[in-house]
């Protein structure tokens, strides 16, 4: 039988050597894989931090545009509360006021009540109860000082009558009426000149009588200035002629007035 013939110590050798080779290029390989890994891993982590870094960033940005945001409108609200609650004051005393009515009658002054009446008189409803109280009311009020507004009130448009308790009023303040009807008298008789006349005749029917005012009437007439005098002097002439349900007495006394006042 024939003999092997044994490995020549050349070839043993270039094997061993062989798989040195191998096994250092699978370390070589290993090794990368590892450095590849961890360079992987560092850049995800780098990542990772800038990612948290810029989410940090823009979570204090907007913490801080919050807070600014949240601290400036509470320093404007209050005054904002002010402005509103100014500008509704006013709106509420009126509605209140609104609400409440016309004043108490006992609580008007003698202005106010003259004010009122002369609206029931040019009013076609019927006037109730509330004249009577009115006109008791100017009479505890009214002085003198507002004998010119009562001669003002008197109004030929007056389908109840009710302007004759004023007129009444009127009378009552003597020298001071006989005063403020000679002042007026021109503009009265133009603009209501069945009141002029009726008040220049209930002056005339007192002649002769208890309550005679006509020598007043001239006296208080005869201290106005001569255009005035004579303006009243033509008025009284004029009165007497032109007033066709006069009595003969009655046209003499206006004539004689006349020439009282402008002499």
């Amino acid at each position: 039988m024939a003999k092997s013939k044994p490995e020549s110590s050349a070839a043993r050798p270039r094997t061993a050597s062989a798989s040195a080779t191998k096994t250092a290029a699978k370390k070589t390989a290993a090794k990368k894989t590892a450095a590849a890994k961890t360079a992987a891993t560092k850049t995800a982590a780098t990542k990772t931090a800038a990612t948290k870094t810029a989410a940090t960033k823009s979570a204090a940005k907007k913490t801080a545009a919050t807070k600014t945001a949240a601290t400036k409108p509470a320093a404007a609200k209050p005054a904002a509360a002010k402005t509103a609650a100014t500008s509704k004051a006013p709106s509420l005393r009126r509605v209140a006021t609104r609400r409440a009515g016309p004043a108490p009658i006992d609580t008007l002054g003698a202005s106010d009540v003259l004010a009122r009446i002369v609206l029931f008189a040019r009013s076609e409803e019927d006037l109730g109860e509330e004249m009577p109280r009115l006109i008791e009311r100017l009479e505890q009020t009214a002085d003198a000082s507002l004998v010119p507004a009562m001669i003002g009130a008197l109004d030929d448009d007056d389908p109840h009558g009710a302007l004759w308790s004023v007129f009444y009023l009127l009378e009552s303040f003597d020298d001071d009426y006989l005063a403020g009807l000679i002042a007026a008298l021109p503009e009265l008789a133009d603009r209501s000149p069945r009141w002029a006349e009726t008040a220049v005749l209930r002056i005339v029917n007192t002649h002769g009588e208890p309550e005679d005012c006509t020598d007043a009437f001239v006296a208080i007439a005869q201290r106005q200035r001569p255009p005035s005098r004579k303006r009243t002097s033509a008025l009284l002439a004029r009165m007497g002629k032109t007033n066709d349900g006069l009595h003969t007495a009655q046209r003499k006394i206006l004539a004689d007035l006349a020439r009282a006042v402008n002499s």
